[in-house]
Formats: structure tokens, sequence, C-alpha cells
């Protein structure tokens, strides 16, 4: 199937005035340097079109801000849109038209991580650099694909032990009853988590698993309550984890709560409502932090796309910079240096903090730790 073609030119004008050194006056001829072309594949239409949204804009504002500058040494970006509509297949239609067609330099991956590990194998055999900077499955850099750039966001299941090492190893809570969505999203982080709280000295009493497509989650929690857990560490997609929360609570099952981090967001508070009260969330970035960086790039694209960001957008926002900082640095673009400036990345500063890859592309940061509290997320910690 076909994806749907959106082309975005974000750059409008390519022209870089050029003067002359020699006497008697007069400029040189106006060259044309070319730009550099960046493909994105994400879920326009279709689930998970959220997310694919989140994805475009944060590309768009950066790359509008460093071509309002300029460019990179004069080169422009231009951006270009694929709707993959959240299907393996049709992202790797979509990669395939970058590749052969419009002929990028290079893909920031789809939003969806079943998208992105499809893509994999088409940016292998063509040797494409492919850039992950929204989905966050840990078998994305499971392995060492050569032409995947990085991962900038912290996997889910890294997120998720380290919400489970805060509850049991700075929160004293010891009995944890652990609730994951039955698939490739969820399976792995909720057994990684459920590992952690044993590594350290804790008791998984309850370990369940939900279906993609379940709403009534009342029988699963009446075990887990059944089990007597002192904590309670969920992970689920945004559209499970508010009802999740409120069914909790009106089962009353009153224990903490740990949310995965692509739960963190207004949007969760706006629909678990009053149940959201305490919850906890661990993740590499907060659209809640406080500190200067943070505030500034939520107030600007608030601006700039009409609602505020997710923790997803730091890590686009972060990663088109750092494709800027490799080309200025490499003095060009050339797809395997660039692949290995940014693999090879330690401590890069960005919105989210400092990113640093290990050798398969996987992010590590400090992870920090979030909870509702008066009806807004507030960063009250972070896990050491």
């Amino acid at each position: 199937m076909r994806a749907k073609y959106v082309a975005l030119v974000v750059a409008l004008s390519l022209i870089v005035l050029s003067t002359a050194g020699c006497g008697g006056g007069g400029g040189a001829p106006e060259q044309k340097k070319q730009p550099i072309r960046i493909g994105i594949t994400a879920p326009i239409t279709g689930r998970g079109a959220d997310y694919g949204a989140y994805l475009v804009s944060s590309a768009k504002m950066a790359v509008e801000e460093i071509n309002a500058k300029g460019g990179i040494d004069g080169r422009l970006i231009e951006l270009f849109i694929e709707d993959d509509q959240s299907d393996p297949s049709v992202s790797v239609n979509a990669t395939k038209k970058f590749i052969h067609e419009t002929k990028v330099d290079m893909i920031l991956s789809s939003a969806v991580s079943l998208c992105t590990l499809a893509q994999i194998p088409v940016c292998e055999q063509a040797g494409m650099p492919l850039f992950c900077t929204v989905a966050s499955s840990p078998a994305i850099t499971k392995e060492n694909h050569p032409w995947l750039v990085g991962q900038m966001a912290v996997p889910d299941d890294a997120a998720l032990v380290a919400g489970a090492t805060y509850a049991v190893r700075d929160m004293g809570l010891k009995k944890a009853a652990i609730l994951y969505e039955n698939s490739d999203y969820g399976r792995g982080p909720g057994l990684a988590a459920a590992e952690q709280v044993k590594a350290l000295g804790g008791q998984v009493v309850a370990l369940e698993t939900v279906n993609p497509t379940d709403t009534d989650f009342m029988v699963v929690l009446s075990k887990m309550k059944a089990a007597n857990p002192d904590v309670m560490i969920v992970m689920a997609m945004p559209t499970a984890a508010p009802m999740i929360v409120r069914q909790k609570k009106q089962i009353g099952l009153d224990v903490p709560l740990f949310v995965n981090q692509g739960n963190c967001s207004s949007v969760f508070i706006e629909q678990a409502k009053e149940f959201a009260e305490g919850v906890y969330s661990t993740g590499f970035w907060s659209p809640f932090a406080t500190d200067e960086r943070s505030v500034k790039f939520v107030e600007a694209y608030t601006k700039f796309a009409g609602r505020p960001p997710v923790q997803a957008c730091a890590g686009t926002y972060d990663g088109v910079y750092l494709i800027a900082e490799a080309v200025k640095k490499l003095g060009g673009f050339d797809k395997a240096k660039v692949r290995d400036f940014i693999r090879n990345t330690k401590e890069f500063v960005g919105v989210a903090g400092q990113y640093s890859f290990n050798e398969n592309g996987r992010n590590s940061m400090p992870m920090s730790v979030t909870r509702v509290q008066g009806g807004k997320w507030v960063v009250v910690d972070k896990v050491k």
C-alpha cells in the first residue's frame, strides 16, 4: 500500500549571497548551496496520529529556527513527510520512496516502534542514516544496526526500571503489583521492571497483563488488590492508562502508582481527572521540568504548535539540532560521517539534558521522577 505523500518544504529559499574578494567593487554571482534533505515517516492518519503530529511539529520548529539563522553554514534544511499510518508495511514503502525518489540525505524514523523496526533493514541495504527520535522500544537498540544513527528517547524498559528502582530502593515499597500491556510495546518493559524489583530485594506479588484493546480492567485489578501490594507499576498506552487509574481507585486499591514515561502528559491528567492525583512517572525528560532550557522550550513549542509538548517532542527537537551540530563540525553532509559523529556523541546538551549513546546507539541519561500534585505534574526527584 502506497503511503500518502505530504511534502512540507520548510526551506523556501536556498539562495545564499556571497561576496568576492577582488578589487573594483561588484559582488560575485549568486550561488546556490544544496539543501540538506531530511525525510520523516510518521503516523499522520490512523492510530498514533497524535504522536505523529508531535514528531512533525517538533522537527519543523527546530528546522525553522535553524533556517531563520541562515541554515548550517549557508545550507538550509528541507523536510519531507510521509504518512506511515502506523503500519510497518506502509512505513517500508515510504522509506523506499525517500531513498529512491525523494533522495533524502537522512530519515527520521516513525514515532511507532514497529514501523521503526521495519525501516531498519531497508536503510541498512541502502546505506541510509536512520535516526530514531521518538520511538522508545528497547528492541530498536537491542542489537547494533550500522545505519541506525541513534535512539534519542531513553527506551521504555530503562524508564520503567527506573520507576521500579525509585519505588523499591528510595521509597521502601517492597511488594509490587505490575500490570503491562501484552504486546511488543508493553511486554519487555513490564518484565524488566519485575526483574528489577526482585533484584533490589523486593517481591512481585502480582504480575498481570491486559490486551491493547481492553477498556474494563476491574477483574485484573481485583486480583492485584487481593495480592496486597504496597506499590503498583503500570506499562500501558496513553489511551488505557487513565482508565486503569480511575478503575484502580474505584475498587479501593489505594497504593502509590507508577505509570510509564509515555503517560507523563497533560492529556493523562485531563482524562484521569481527579484520580490522577499522586501518580508517579519516570522518564528521560518531563515537559513540566522547571530548568530554564525546558521552560523556554515548552513556551516556544506551545506557541508554535498551539498545544503543550509531550516528552517525545524534546527528543525530536534535540535530534534535529544534533544533526546540525554534526554537519557544522564535519564541514558538510557525508552520510557515513554524520552517522558516526552522532553514534559517538557523548554529553550533547539539548532541551532534555545531556545525550550519550552506547555502541548500539542507545541513549542514557538521568531519569526524572514526576508526580501529579494539585492537578499538575511536578518534578520531585531524580533517580540516582
